[in-house]
This record gives structure tokens, C-alpha cells and sequence, in this order.
């Protein structure tokens, strides 16, 4: 016989934990964002507090270790009734080597089309993503999208046949009043834009546009726009590059051209400590001191370097990248990136950090408690190993492709792509992750890095 006092134990009610606790409990959580991730994820009343703690003021975001966006991919179908099935929203976590795949939904501005996508620009944790296909001739559509936190933002459409580049003043979640800049090329006119959010606009300014020249390079600093302007040309032989700023705010409506040269272009350029280092294509670096007020830019330096003391020096498909790193500015060399076969990757790079005072650049054989990322078309950034101990010292992280000359064994394109990373000291190159699968891919779709922003 039962007896009629025995206890029922009641299921804890966790939706209904006071905000106060859950705030408690967020404070504890460790500094990596996943974590506050799957606390969201709980219930609807978590997901409300762990939003309101990450957006609030007394919030600061700790350093975390980049993810990197992988190229969208499509499988061809097996028979015909079958659908495509799309490789969307796919990130590697370097902290915990797994694949993390974004829900759907954070690219619904998209159109259903994530395949003809392409990531123009990685700023702040957001991405600004074009597709060429969701719009009208002409009539471009930018997405904006925090694949960690879920946000996105439509822009209103801009009228220029090509996007190449697109980069964020600030983080959209944290300050509404944001800026974009685009830069566009198409029919033999490089374009510049900017659209500034909030305040009731709905409208793209032009800023500027140059005939038979392209913008190969924007950056953001202290609510300065820089630009690199150089025609196609230019890279062998003849053609102008050209250097400008921006100064946006107190009625500002013009450009203030620095400089230009003949017979090269500019490749890239990095702001540090009120400085302007722009890279030119035979590996000489001008620079421009800009004060605190940048009203008077002057022209400190224009460095000639030793060509002999480059490796590779100029080829097909040679690459140097300028990169901020702990106060140092560092030039990375290296050879072509797209191979036979993993197997056969050689010893590819080479670091070289500019000598202010000899006014030389000088070969780097140790980063130290550094490692720098690599990928095409976006700007190159380095982070301390220090700070993020998960990540590999005196490294250089880079994705590289094999050829899709490769075949697998029903006939189909095969293609390969390769996470690697590259230590200075032994000269070993190791790979992280590969992704290979028979089909075909956007080839506008490249690898994009990006440190995850909660916010």
C-alpha cells in the first residue's frame, strides 16, 4: 500500500529567476562570448537579460579570438529532384577549432541567396554583405549583419554597378548615428559614397569619383575617411596613384587631395598614432603626419627600402601587407596562395617591420606573442597571443586554395579550401581546417575574418 504523504518534487522553474540574478550570473560567466550565447538561448527571459547586460554601459567586451567566415559553397545535385544544398553561414572558431553555423535567418535580407553573396567588409563584428543578384541594375542592395548577436540592417539602395569595398565608423549596435562608406567601380569610374544612419535619412551622399581609376582602399579614423585611388595599369607600369582624406562633420563637403605618383599605385594604408602609412606598390611607404586637429597633414617620410632585402620582390601574384601590430608598422610578403595540393605549400612568408629612425625596413625573424591574420581583398590585422592564449604565437594565420584542377572520383569539381597557419620560427606550416566538397562556390565569395561582437 502507497503511502498518502509522499512528496512530489517540483521542476525548478528557471524562466522564472529575477533579473537581478541573472545579472549576477552573466558577471560570472567566462570572458568567451559563447558562453553568453547559449545562456541567451535558454529561454525568452535570459535572452532578454543577457541583452540588456551586453548592451549596457556598465558592459566591457573582453578580447576574443577571431572566427572566420567561410566561402559560401554549393553541392551540385545528386539526381534531379534533389535541391541545392548550400554551405550558408559557416564559422570556424580558432578557439575551439569547430564550425559554428549561423542560423538562416541573420541573412533574410538576402533574398534566399546566400550563394551569390559576397562580404565586402568586416568592421566592429559586423559584416557588409552585396549581393549583386538581390538588387536592380544599377541599384545595389548592402546588408549589414552581427552574426553573433543576431542584428541586421537594410540599407537603402545605392546607384552604382559594382561594390569592391565597404567599411563601418562604429559599432552599429552601440552608436545609431553610424556612417558607411562604399567604395564602387564600374565602367571606368572608381565611386565613393557615404550614408549616414539615424536622424531620419534615407539617402547615400557621393562623395567623389575619378575616370579610369578605381578605390583600392578605405579606412576609418577619428571620423576621417582615407582613400588609395589607382588605375589598373598602374601595377605594370605607367598610370597615377593617388591619395586623398575626408574630414566628415562641421559642413565639410570637400576632399583634400595629399598626393599622387607616377608609375605605381598604392596598395594599402594603415592609420597609428596620428600617422598615415600608406604602401606603395614598389614596397616604398609614405607617411603623413596629421596632428590632433588633422587640419594640416604634412609629409614626414617617403622610405625607400633595399629591394635586395626583399625574398620574393615583384611577380605574379606576389602580395605585401601592411599591418599595425602593438605599435610597430610590419610588411608581410608572400607568394602566390593557391596550390596543386596542400602537400606542396612551401615556406610562403616573410615579415619585415619599418625602421623609423634608419628609415629602412628591417627582416623580422621573431613576432614574439603575436600573430598576425591574412585573408584577400580585406585589410590584414594582428592580435596579441598574450591576451588570447588559445592562439599560436609568432604565427601567421591564412587560408589558401587548391587548384580546382582537382577532380574527386565522379567527375565533379572538387574544391578545396585550407585554414593554415605558419610559424616564423620553425618554418612549418600546419593546417587547422579544411573544407572540401564536390560542387562549385561564388568565386566572389572569399574567406572573411572576423572577432565576434555580443553586442
Amino acid at each position: 500500500m502507497r503511502s498518502s504523504n509522499t512528496n512530489s518534487t517540483k521542476l525548478p522553474r528557471w524562466s522564472e529567476i529575477p533579473p537581478e540574478l541573472l545579472q549576477l550570473l552573466l558577471e560570472k560567466l567566462p570572458s568567451y562570448f559563447v558562453h553568453t550565447l547559449r545562456f541567451k538561448a535558454v529561454c525568452p527571459s535570459w535572452n532578454h537579460a543577457a541583452k540588456s547586460y551586453v548592451s549596457g554601459p556598465s558592459y566591457t567586451p573582453l578580447p576574443q579570438s577571431p572566427w572566420l567566415m567561410l566561402p559560401a559553397q554549393r553541392r551540385k545535385k545528386r539526381l534531379p529532384s534533389d535541391p541545392d544544398v548550400e554551405e550558408e553561414g559557416c564559422f570556424f572558431s580558432l578557439a575551439e577549432e569547430k564550425v559554428y553555423r549561423i542560423k538562416r535567418n541573420v541573412f533574410r535580407g538576402l533574398r534566399d541567396d546566400f550563394y551569390w553573396s559576397q562580404c565586402v567588409g568586416s568592421s566592429h563584428g559586423w559584416l557588409a554583405i552585396w549581393n549583386p543578384k538581390a538588387g536592380e541594375i544599377f541599384k545595389e542592395i548592402i546588408y549589414l549583419a552581427n552574426p553573433i548577436c543576431g542584428e541586421s540592417r537594410t540599407l537603402p539602395p545605392l546607384h552604382v554597378p559594382f561594390i569592391s569595398k565597404v567599411v563601418l565608423s562604429c559599432n552599429p549596435s552601440r552608436n545609431h548615428n553610424f556612417v558607411v562608406v562604399v567604395a564602387s567601380h564600374g565602367g571606368g569610374v572608381g565611386r565613393l559614397a557615404f550614408y549616414k544612419h539615424g536622424g531620419g535619412n534615407t539617402a547615400w551622399t557621393k562623395l567623389d569619383f575619378v575616370r579610369e581609376h578605381k578605390y583600392c582602399e578605405i579606412a576609418f579614423h577619428n571620423c576621417h575617411l582615407f582613400a588609395l585611388c589607382s588605375d589598373h595599369s598602374a601595377s605594370h607600369g605607367g598610370g597615377v596613384g593617388r591619395l586623398a582624406f575626408y574630414k566628415h562633420g562641421g559642413g565639410n563637403t570637400a576632399w583634400t587631395k595629399l598626393d599622387f605618383v607616377r608609375e605605381h599605385k598604392y596598395c594599402e594604408i594603415v592609420f597609428h598614432n596620428c600617422h598615415l602609412f600608406a604602401l606603395c606598390s614598389d614596397h616604398s611607404v609614405h607617411v603623413w603626419d596629421f596632428g590632433e586637429t588633422y587640419n594640416h597633414p604634412k609629409k614626414t617620410m617617403e622610405l625607400q627600402p633595399l629591394m635586395a632585402q626583399m625574398v620574393y620582390g615583384d611577380g605574379d601574384g606576389i602580395r605585401h601587407r601592411l599591418v599595425e601590430s602593438m605599435g610597430e608598422i610590419l610588411l608581410v610578403e608572400h607568394g602566390p596562395l593557391l596550390y596543386p595540393s596542400w602537400d606542396e605549400i612551401s615556406v610562403p612568408f616573410y615579415v619585415y617591420k619599418l625602421n623609423f629612425d634608419a628609415k629602412r625596413w628591417e627582416k623580422v625573424d621573431s613576432l614574439g606573442d603575436r600573430a598576425i591574420f591574412l585573408v584577400e581583398n580585406l585589410s590584414a590585422m594582428s592580435l596579441s597571443t598574450h591576451k588570447l592564449p588559445e592562439l599560436e604565437e609568432n604565427s601567421i594565420y591564412f587560408t589558401a586554395e587548391v587548384s580546382d584542377s582537382v577532380r574527386d572520383e565522379r567527375s565533379c569539381d572538387f574544391f578545396e579550401f585550407h585554414l593554415g597557419v605558419y610559424n616564423l620560427e620553425t618554418k612549418v606550416v600546419k593546417s587547422l581546417y579544411k573544407s572540401g566538397l564536390p560542387g562549385n562556390r561564388n568565386d566572389n565569395s572569399e574567406p572573411v575574418w572576423i572577432v565576434p561582437n555580443p553586442q
